[in-house]
């Protein structure tokens, strides 16, 4: 009887106690919160202090490789080591490969500023069973990690893909960076960049790619290794459909123009070119 006098006593001072201690607990929720925030901020300058300038992002695309003509004016070879490059420019790229990119690779590429806490998040739980499998980066972390950085697995090279990504989106414009992602890129067989992809894969320029081409290509940005259309074509075919899946996703095709092209089968028209191959292979040497 007695300590159930005391608590109707003093009631109101238990209340305030227990008000005191929620308080307390947010107090210092917040205070972590505000810690935390600031040691990261420190980390990023400190770190931003050794990291590669990527204002003069137009260098990031890569070295092109060396053309060498006849007397006629006619292409005799071209050479940058041990990989064919030539950039080209934005409007040669068919609208259709940047949207398939993004519909596979990073759905909120024009909403984002580098990173994606969304996609990050979408990421771990893949890891845990939930969803489908996906990564973390962004399309512009991804072309940071090819042009500036490295493939190694450690949380100091992700900060700096992170940080970059977020300085390049200040400097170069959407269309920009999806550009020198697609001029950057190693589709393996000495094809880096879109337009030696699409030569030596289908013997064409990029802007005549059809969707079909265009899907390949980019399902190959995944893993170009694994999904090598000379050695797994039938991966590489699952892969393109499921690009064609997300293109449909995202009203870029029709689902009838989809399962059009899904049951269509993948005609490469292959031509690697090494340095003893071509016209006036005794000129390389």
């Amino acid at each position: 009887m007695k300590h159930k006098k005391f608590i109707k006593k003093h009631k109101g001072d238990l209340a305030l106690g227990k008000r005191t201690i929620k308080q307390k607990f947010i107090l210092m929720l917040l205070v972590c919160a505000t810690m935390a925030n600031a040691l990261v901020a420190i980390v990023m300058i400190s770190t931003s202090l050794f990291l590669p300038s990527v204002s003069e992002f137009q260098s990031l695309s890569g070295a092109e490789s060396t053309v060498f003509f006849d007397s006629q004016g006619e292409v005799l070879y071209n050479v940058n080591q041990d990989e064919e490059r030539e950039n080209v420019k934005s409007e040669d790229i068919p609208s259709l490969v940047k949207l398939a990119a993004i519909a596979i690779e990073d759905d909120r590429f024009y909403k984002h500023n580098g990173f994606d806490i969304g996609g990050i998040f979408k990421a771990f739980l893949s890891e845990l069973g939930v969803g489908p499998r996906r990564g973390g980066s962004t399309i512009t972390q991804q072309f940071i990690k090819n042009a500036v950085l490295s493939n190694e697995r450690t949380y100091t090279r992700k900060l700096k893909e992170l940080i970059l990504a977020v300085k390049l989106e200040r400097y170069a414009t959407k269309d920009q960076i999806i550009t020198m992602y697609l001029n950057r890129f190693d589709w393996v067989n000495n094809a880096v960049g879109i337009k030696s992809a699409s030569k030596i894969y289908f013997n064409k320029e990029p802007k005549s790619l059809n969707i079909s081409e265009s899907a390949m290509l980019v399902g190959m940005l995944k893993n170009p290794a694994l999904y090598n259309p000379n050695r797994r074509l039938d991966q590489t075919t699952n892969r393109r459909n499921v690009v064609l899946n997300q293109m449909e996703k995202y009203n870029f095709i029709s689902k009838e123009k989809r399962d059009s092209l899904k049951s269509q089968k993948i005609k490469l028209n292959f031509r690697k070119e090494s340095h003893n191959q071509g016209l006036a292979p005794y000129f390389r040497e």
